[in-house]
Parts: C-alpha cells; structure tokens; sequence
C-alpha cells in the first residue's frame, strides 16, 4: 500500500528527474550508425546495454512522503511524462536547457551533429526516475534531483527553450 503511481502529480509541483537524459539513446544511435568507437561512445553504448534503475534512489524518495507521482522513465520522458499528467489530469511546462546532459551525450552529439536535447526528451531506456513534488524536495533527500520543469493546470506539455516557448517535437517511444 505505499507505491506511488502516476496520479499523484499536483499543480505547482516541480518535475524532476535523477540523473542525465538520452544517452541510453545515443547509445543505440551509435550502435545503429556505425560511428566511430571513441571511450564517449563507447560509454553511451554502455548505458545503452547495461542501464541502471534506480530502485534504492526510488526507496529513499518514497520513504519522504513527499513525492506527488513517479516513474521510471524506460519510453522515454514524453512519452512517460505524458502519463503522469494523464493520470493526475494536469499539464506540464518543461524547460530544455534545464534538461541534465552527461558530458559524453554532449560530446558524441556536438562530433556527429546529433541533437542531444532532442535525444534527452524523445529516447528511451535511462530508466532514471521522473517524479514530482514540492520544490523543496531536492533538498530532502540526500541524492540529485534535477528540476525540468513545473505541473501546470493546462493539459498537455508545453516545451521552453531558455525560458521561451518553442514549436520543439518530441514524442518518445510508442509501442503499437
């Protein structure tokens, strides 16, 4: 009886995540492509093939009580955020350049002209955590928490590039 689900997300929230995004991503791209086996590359596929969940991360929140809604994100953070805001019957504002990028993701995106934040908010399989709660959250639990965005009243997700609204497109995996 103490699972958190995905309804949980409460207007004001701040939205989160744990940790970089899109290299699991990257990882497959560079598989698929063909590139250039750098130690970047090399570590994206990496993450691609062996990913982390973050369960202890996910206890240590949970034990708060402090956490509105939660997810890992395997489809990517569109996709999963768009059914965290689906079931709390809410909306989202997500701002870009607040996405965390590893310094490979970074790299490897910057040498092959990949676009990493497009990669950050439409691939799959990070499998950090997606969560939301009240802003001082971050400072509760003794592991990083990266604020993205807020839970609005308005449905749906609206992208900010550099605190600006933009016509950005990510969909994230689907399965049919």
């Amino acid at each position: 009886g103490k699972a958190l689900g995905r309804g949980g997300a409460k207007v004001g929230h701040t939205i989160f995540v744990t940790g970089p995004l899109g290299d699991s991503g990257a990882g497959l791209k560079a598989i698929l492509t063909g590139v250039e086996r750098t130690p970047a590359v090399e570590e994206l596929i990496r993450r691609h093939l062996r990913p982390m969940p973050r369960v202890a991360e996910g206890q240590k929140l949970l034990a708060t009580s402090m956490v509105g809604a939660m997810m890992d994100l395997s489809d990517g953070l569109a996709s999963d955020l768009g059914h965290i805001l689906r079931a709390s019957g809410v909306g989202a504002i997500i701002e870009l350049n607040a996405l965390p990028l590893s310094p490979e993701i970074v790299e490897v995106c910057r040498k092959h002209r990949w676009r990493a934040r497009t990669l950050a908010a439409s691939a799959g399989e990070d499998y950090e955590l997606l969560l939301t709660g009240p802003a001082e959250l971050a400072q509760a639990v003794d592991i990083p928490l990266y604020p993205i965005g807020t839970i609005t009243e308005a449905h749906g997700i609206e992208w900010l590039r550099g605190g600006k609204p933009t016509k950005f497109k990510a969909q994230g995996f689907t399965h049919f």
